[in-house]
């Protein structure tokens, strides 16, 4: 649930004082200039371009950066959903005061900032159910930010594992075999098959079959396709061993599972 948001441009003699009980969620991205912020576990200096997340229950103190200027900004204050809740593991870089800045470095980092604004936009919009359309905005905010979290589970994968993972989200389609993905990795079959189900918990084969039947069942309900052209669509050269594959995992054939979904 979104609470509150800002685009405001601050005056150099601004200041703005956050109460130890307050009870939400807020995200402060600096977009140009520079902020001082104060708490309990010390202070430091945001500047622009910035991100940053305070847990709630966390009192702190923004006052002009350290050239004493004023500085523009978009805040966005929400309290939120469960699932959200492994998307909030930032950085920490003060005792309960997190950031992104790690990863300013990252390509999609502005990305990330654009989408923000974009909550902001659409929660003080005219559109009818806008903070809906901004609550749904914050949550792909989000989700980009933990795409690029140098903190999340993912980030710390080897980058063979990585690139492993990349090829099969993007070329499941194509003759992937064990060697295949271990090209792409940049590393040997050997260092791949040990690497991959250490921190995947099963073999790329087997991750790359789950990935195909994921997307021929997203196919079967979405389109009027063959299940021999679904079979071709998602990498399988045998239609008759993609039934097989896809009774097997599935528990049906794909056409009972098409004729299913469309009750």
């Amino acid at each position: 649930m979104i609470i509150g948001t800002g685009q405001p441009d601050q005056s150099a003699q601004t200041t703005f004082e956050r109460l130890p009980g307050f009870p939400y969620w807020t995200i402060g991205v600096v977009l140009r200039g520079s902020v001082t912020v104060e708490t309990r576990g010390g202070t430091i200096v945001h500047r622009g371009p910035s991100i940053a997340l305070t847990p709630p229950r966390t009192p702190y103190r923004i006052a002009a950066g350290e050239l004493g200027r004023g500085w523009s900004e978009v805040w966005v204050i929400f309290a939120p959903r469960p699932e959200w809740l492994t998307l909030l593991e930032w950085p920490e870089i003060l005792p309960g005061m997190l950031s992104l800045d790690a990863a300013r470095g990252n390509s999609d980092f502005n990305i990330v900032i654009e989408a923000l604004i974009e909550v902001h936009r659409l929660a003080t919009g005219a559109r009818v159910e806008r903070l809906r359309f901004a609550e749904n905005q914050l949550e792909r905010a989000l989700l980009l930010a933990h795409a690029i979290n140098p903190h999340a589970p993912h980030a710390r994968r080897h980058p063979a594992v990585r690139k492993a993972l990349q090829a099969i989200d993007t070329r499941f389609a194509e003759r992937l075999d064990v060697a295949a993905l271990a090209r792409i990795a940049g590393c040997s079959v050997s260092q791949l098959s040990h690497r991959f189900p250490a921190e995947m918990g099963t073999t790329p084969m087997a991750y790359l079959e789950a990935h195909r039947i994921e997307r021929a069942k997203h196919l079967l309900t979405s389109s009027t396709m063959a299940v021999k052209e679904v079979s071709a669509a998602v990498g399988f050269v045998n239609p008759f061993h993609f039934s097989t594959r896809f009774r097997r995992v599935v528990g049906c054939s794909p056409m009972v599972w098409r004729l299913r979904r469309g009750e």
